[in-house]
């Protein structure tokens, strides 16, 4: 067929959501993620897939295609492309709402979804917004101890955390965590999520040695589940890192930031927005140990990733320039 033709035909005869519902629903599952047992980029060859088949569906407003623009943006915000993520789940949620209703669960997790990727482009007060109605509707749906509720109850808290309200995350985090640990059991991925977030407001209530037991708990648990590799076992090298940090054991922390600066190089590259945290991170720790000279190579990588990759104004780009000029002063002053 003469491809002037096949435009024409494809013109004249659109694709329908019933010429691919098994497609769409293979594709859709392919991208779905679990944060307790998948490492997110394994998904990634999926997205090709997924987009494809959205340019093919891109008129189409029934209720298939939400899933399927949930999981992708998903997959995009672990890639580390938040503004295509982010226009994603604005059409899911916008299709959620037509079609089932602000307190159907389905929307609870559009809400949740779009507000993730909110707080990753550092727009806190709209993220704080969608997940209070996340919140609102799975406690209404399925009652304050389901697994599902504790998610909005973690989302929410950290949310929380970001606009400096540490008590009141720490309420929401403490509710997540019995749940969590009641559903799960305690050496459950899940549960070692709860044990982290919560370790995190402890930290920022200067708790720091009720946040280290909660943290080796976790990390103990993502070792064990899921690998060293992995980066929500990076992510447990991390929050550990800064506790010891704060505890004044900067050897520890340093060697724990390394382990989970190579993982985020191996799992996302260079320019990402994990990998750009874990250089500032460690550029800290070093400036701890007085080593100015490497802890200034590595906060201007972070600046350089940051600002690469983060929309003008965000607070990270900002935290990671603070740091970076406060660490360049000190280098210019011990010459």
């Amino acid at each position: 067929m003469h491809r002037i033709i096949a435009d024409v035909v494809k013109i004249k005869n659109p694709i329908k959501i019933e010429d691919l519902t098994f497609l769409v629903e293979t594709i859709t599952g392919c991208l779905k993620s679990d944060d307790a047992k998948d490492n997110p980029v394994d998904k990634f060859i999926w997205i090709p897939f997924g987009k494809a088949l959205l340019d093919c569906l891109k008129n189409e407003t029934t209720i298939e295609i939400s899933p399927l623009q949930n999981n992708l943006a998903i997959v995009l915000r672990g890639l580390g492309d938040y503004q295509t993520a982010k226009e994603l789940l604005e059409k899911a949620l916008a299709l959620d709402e037509k079609n089932l209703g602000e307190l159907h669960p389905m929307t609870a997790i559009s809400y949740s979804n779009l507000a993730t990727v909110l707080m990753d482009l550092g727009n806190y007060q709209a993220a704080k917004i969608l997940l209070e109605k996340a919140l609102a509707s799975n406690e209404k749906n399925f009652g304050e101890l389901h697994a599902i509720t504790a998610i909005s109850y973690s989302n929410l808290a950290m949310v929380l955390q970001d606009l400096g309200d540490y008590q009141a995350a720490k309420i929401l985090l403490e509710k997540a965590l019995a749940s969590n640990e009641k559903n799960f059991g305690e050496l459950h991925a899940t549960t070692a999520i709860s044990y982290s977030n919560l370790a995190t407001a402890l930290q920022n209530l200067g708790d720091y040695q009720g946040a280290k037991k909660l943290l080796k708990k976790a990390l103990a648990s993502d070792e064990k589940n899921l690998g060293e590799s992995h980066p929500m076992t990076a992510i447990s090298y991390s929050n550990y890192a800064l506790v010891l940090k704060d505890l004044g054991d900067y050897q520890g922390a340093k060697k724990l930031l390394k382990k989970a600066l190579a993982s985020d190089e191996k799992n996302f590259g260079e320019l990402h927005s994990s990998t750009a945290l874990r250089h500032l991170n460690l550029a800290t720790v070093y400036y701890a140990l007085k080593d100015y000279q490497r802890a200034a190579e590595l906060s201007a990588k972070a600046v350089t990733i940051f600002t690469k990759i983060l929309p003008e104004g965000h607070p990270n780009i900002a935290l990671a320039i603070g740091w970076d000029e406060g660490i360049k002063k000190k280098l210019k002053e011990n010459k």
